[in-house]
C-alpha cells in the first residue's frame, strides 16, 4: 500500500514539476517578444507569467508537504490499535506498556468530544467508567468508543478490564466483550486476563492470584464485584452469548471452520507464554 501511495507521489511530482517548468518557458518567451516589440505591454503579462511559475512552485511545495503528512508519515504513525478500558488505572497500565513495548500512544479520559487534539499515534487508548456501570449503559459506551476509534483508522481493538476479572453474573465483561466482538465482526476472541508481573495466571482455564485461584484470594469478598468461581468458563456462562473453550499449553491450534463466535482462554502463566499467543492470535480484530 505505501508503495502504491509513493507511485501517486511521483505521478503528482511530476505534474508540478511540468507546470513550472511550463510556466517558466512561457515567461521566457515572452520576456523575449516583449523585448522585440516596444509597443507591447509587458509589465502586466510579464507579471502574470511570473507569477504563474511561483503559484505552480508554492502548489508544488504545499503537495509535497500533504503528501508526506497524510500518506508517508501517516504510514509510519497511523493508529492501528484501539483500547477500550473499563477505568482509568487499566487505561493508564495498557498505555504504559505499550509505550514500553515502541508504540505512540494518546490516552483519552472518556470518549472524546472530537478529535482535532488527536495527534499521529500508533495506538489510541480510552478510559471509560463502564466497571461497575449499568451494563446496557457500559455496552452503548464501549461501543461508541469502538466507533470513534474505527474512524480514525485502527484495525485491532483491545478491551482492557482487570486482571482479576472484576465482573458480576450479569457482568460487564462479558456483555461488553459479546458487543466489541460482534462489531468487530471476529470470528472469535480470546479472554487473557493475565498479568503475570502481577501475579495473575491462568492454567487450564483457572484465573490464579499470586498462586491462588481467584475465588480462594480476597478478591471473593469483594464489595461490587465478589468473585464466585476461579474457573473463566463459569464466570462467563451468566453473562455472554457465547461459548468458551479452554486452550491448554503446547496444543496446535486450527482455525475453525464453522461461523459460531466464541472465546478461547489459552494457558498463560508466563511473559513467554504471552509471546506465544501473541504470535499465534494478533491477526484478530477483537482481543481481550
Amino acid at each position: 500500500a505505501l508503495y502504491c501511495k509513493l507511485q501517486y507521489f511521483c505521478l503528482y511530482y511530476n505534474i508540478a514539476t511540468f507546470y513550472v517548468k511550463a510556466a517558466d518557458s512561457h515567461f521566457s518567451c515572452i520576456l523575449a517578444f516583449s523585448q522585440n516589440d516596444s509597443n507591447f505591454c509587458r509589465s502586466g503579462i510579464i507579471f502574470a507569467i511570473y507569477n504563474l511559475g511561483e503559484v505552480s512552485l508554492f502548489l508544488f511545495n504545499r503537495l509535497y508537504y500533504y503528501l508526506y503528512c497524510h500518506i508517508v508519515k501517516e504510514d509510519i504513525y497511523m493508529a492501528i490499535l484501539g483500547c477500550i478500558a473499563d477505568d482509568f488505572t487499566g487505561a493508564s497500565d495498557a498505555a504504559s506498556f505499550l509505550v514500553k513495548g515502541g508504540m505512540s500512544v494518546q490516552l483519552y479520559n472518556g470518549i472524546p468530544e472530537n478529535t482535532k487534539d488527536l495527534k499521529p499515534v500508533q495506538a489510541i487508548v480510552i478510559a471509560l467508567k463502564s466497571r461497575t456501570q449499568e451494563t446496557s449503559q457500559a455496552v452503548s459506551d464501549s461501543l461508541h468508543a469502538a466507533r470513534l476509534l474505527l474512524e480514525q483508522g485502527v484495525t485491532h481493538l483491545y478491551f482492557k478490564y482487570c486482571s482479576t476479572f472484576d465482573s458480576t453474573p450479569q457482568g460487564n465483561i462479558g456483555p461488553v466483550c459479546d458487543a466489541l466482538m460482534e462489531q468487530m465482526k471476529a470470528p472469535y476472541s480470546l479472554l487473557c486476563p493475565s498479568l503475570p508481573v502481577n501475579g495473575r495466571t491462568v492454567s487450564n482455564g483457572m484465573l490464579f492470584v499470586n498462586g491462588v485461584p481467584l475465588d480462594e484470594s480476597p478478591m471473593k469478598d469483594h464489595p461490587l464485584t465478589p468473585m464466585w468461581d476461579s474457573r473463566i468458563t463459569e464466570l462467563m456462562r451468566p453473562q455472554s452469548h457465547y461459548t468458551c473453550q479452554i486452550l491448554p499449553r503446547n496444543t496446535i491450534w486450527e482455525e475453525p471452520e464453522n461461523n459460531d463466535p466464541f472465546y478461547l482462554i489459552p494457558d498463560y502463566e508466563t511473559d513467554e507464554d504471552g509471546e506465544k499467543i501473541a504470535k499465534s492470535f494478533g491477526h484478530l480484530p477483537f482481543l481481550s
